[in-house]
């Protein structure tokens, strides 16, 4: 949504590439289950934490 037109349409949205329309991939199954391993991860390993913090 563009607060700058009127009717509140983007043109920016139709010239995304698809990567970007689908940014963070939670579509894709292998995704969210890495995610949560990711998250899981956080655990055991405090640098995982850290690295997640930023």
């Amino acid at each position: 949504m563009c607060l700058f037109r009127k009717d509140g349409s983007s043109e920016l949205e139709a010239c995304k590439p698809e990567s970007c329309k689908r940014y963070p991939f939670t579509d894709n199954l292998e995704r969210i289950i890495s995610l949560i391993n990711i998250i899981e991860s956080t655990n055991v390993c405090p640098a995982v934490l850290e690295i997640l913090k930023y």
